[in-house]
Protein backbone atom coordinates (compact mmCIF):
# COMPACT_ATOMS: atom_id res chain seq x y z
CA UNK A 1 0.00 0.00 0.00
CA UNK A 2 1.07 3.44 -0.63
CA UNK A 3 0.96 4.41 3.20
CA UNK A 4 3.47 1.45 3.91
CA UNK A 5 6.16 3.08 1.29
CA UNK A 6 5.29 6.97 3.00
CA UNK A 7 3.47 7.02 5.73
CA UNK A 8 4.45 10.34 6.29
CA UNK A 9 3.00 11.77 3.01
CA UNK A 10 -0.60 11.14 3.96
CA UNK A 11 0.34 13.26 6.98
CA UNK A 12 2.17 16.07 5.01
CA UNK A 13 -1.00 16.29 2.69
CA UNK A 14 -3.46 16.45 5.67
CA UNK A 15 -1.56 19.20 7.02
CA UNK A 16 -1.04 20.79 3.31
CA UNK A 17 -5.04 20.80 3.31
CA UNK A 18 -5.48 22.28 6.54
CA UNK A 19 -3.16 25.06 5.57
CA UNK A 20 -5.16 26.07 2.58
CA UNK A 21 -8.54 25.71 4.89
CA UNK A 22 -7.31 28.05 7.07
CA UNK A 23 -6.12 30.81 4.59
CA UNK A 24 -9.00 30.11 3.35
CA UNK A 25 -10.74 30.60 6.29
CA UNK A 26 -8.54 34.12 6.76
CA UNK A 27 -9.61 35.12 3.21
CA UNK A 28 -13.59 34.50 4.53
CA UNK A 29 -13.60 36.09 7.59
CA UNK A 30 -11.49 39.19 6.09
CA UNK A 31 -13.75 39.17 3.31
CA UNK A 32 -16.87 39.02 5.79
CA UNK A 33 -15.01 42.43 8.06
CA UNK A 34 -14.59 43.63 4.73
CA UNK A 35 -18.83 43.46 4.07
CA UNK A 36 -19.96 44.50 7.93
CA UNK A 37 -17.87 47.25 7.52
CA UNK A 38 -19.29 48.58 3.97
CA UNK A 39 -22.58 47.68 5.63
CA UNK A 40 -22.13 49.78 9.32
CA UNK A 41 -20.77 52.76 6.49
CA UNK A 42 -24.09 52.33 4.78
CA UNK A 43 -26.20 52.23 7.42
CA UNK A 44 -24.71 55.24 9.13
CA UNK A 45 -25.43 56.91 5.19
CA UNK A 46 -28.89 55.77 5.62
CA UNK A 47 -29.01 57.49 8.97
CA UNK A 48 -27.86 60.82 7.90
CA UNK A 49 -30.12 61.13 4.88
CA UNK A 50 -32.65 60.02 7.28
CA UNK A 51 -31.91 63.15 9.51
CA UNK A 52 -31.81 65.42 6.48
CA UNK A 53 -35.23 64.04 5.70
CA UNK A 54 -36.66 64.78 9.32
CA UNK A 55 -35.41 68.37 8.84
CA UNK A 56 -36.49 68.54 5.23
CA UNK A 57 -40.29 66.77 5.49
CA UNK A 58 -40.78 67.34 9.01
CA UNK A 59 -40.82 65.36 12.08
CA UNK A 60 -43.19 62.56 12.28
CA UNK A 61 -42.59 61.57 8.33
CA UNK A 62 -38.47 61.54 9.05
CA UNK A 63 -39.03 59.13 12.02
CA UNK A 64 -40.61 56.89 10.15
CA UNK A 65 -37.79 56.37 7.33
CA UNK A 66 -35.27 56.39 10.00
CA UNK A 67 -36.82 53.58 11.56
CA UNK A 68 -37.39 52.32 8.04
CA UNK A 69 -33.15 52.55 7.61
CA UNK A 70 -32.70 51.19 10.90
CA UNK A 71 -34.11 48.11 10.21
CA UNK A 72 -32.64 47.67 6.81
CA UNK A 73 -29.57 48.15 8.81
CA UNK A 74 -30.05 45.52 11.55
CA UNK A 75 -31.25 43.04 8.43
CA UNK A 76 -27.89 43.91 6.79
CA UNK A 77 -25.95 43.22 10.13
CA UNK A 78 -28.02 40.05 10.85
CA UNK A 79 -27.26 39.03 7.20
CA UNK A 80 -23.31 39.61 7.72
CA UNK A 81 -23.62 37.83 11.64
CA UNK A 82 -25.51 34.79 9.70
CA UNK A 83 -22.66 34.75 7.26
CA UNK A 84 -19.83 34.89 9.84
CA UNK A 85 -21.48 31.89 11.34
CA UNK A 86 -21.55 30.32 8.59
CA UNK A 87 -17.82 30.80 7.93
CA UNK A 88 -16.76 29.98 11.67
CA UNK A 89 -18.21 26.69 11.15
CA UNK A 90 -16.79 25.56 8.09
CA UNK A 91 -13.08 24.65 8.72
CA UNK A 92 -14.84 21.16 10.91
CA UNK A 93 -16.65 20.03 7.52
CA UNK A 94 -14.10 21.71 4.86
CA UNK A 95 -10.96 19.60 6.74
CA UNK A 96 -12.90 16.65 7.02
CA UNK A 97 -14.04 16.54 3.46
CA UNK A 98 -10.65 17.20 2.24
CA UNK A 99 -9.09 14.66 4.45
CA UNK A 100 -11.30 12.16 3.05
CA UNK A 101 -10.44 13.56 -0.59
CA UNK A 102 -7.04 12.78 0.52
CA UNK A 103 -7.60 9.01 1.87
CA UNK A 104 -9.48 8.53 -1.53
CA UNK A 105 -6.42 9.65 -3.66
CA UNK A 106 -3.86 7.90 -1.63
CA UNK A 107 -5.73 4.34 -1.26
CA UNK A 108 -7.89 4.09 -4.32
CA UNK A 109 -10.20 0.98 -4.23
CA UNK A 110 -10.43 1.44 -0.20
CA UNK A 111 -14.31 2.30 0.76
CA UNK A 112 -13.87 5.28 3.75
CA UNK A 113 -17.29 5.74 4.79
CA UNK A 114 -17.88 9.78 5.52
CA UNK A 115 -20.37 10.79 8.60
Amino acid sequence: MASEKDPGGLIRRIAQKEREIEAELVRARSEAEFIEERARKEAFEILARAAEERRKLGEKIAEKRALGARMRSDDRIREIHALEMRVLNLPGEVIDGFALEALRDIFPGEDFKSK
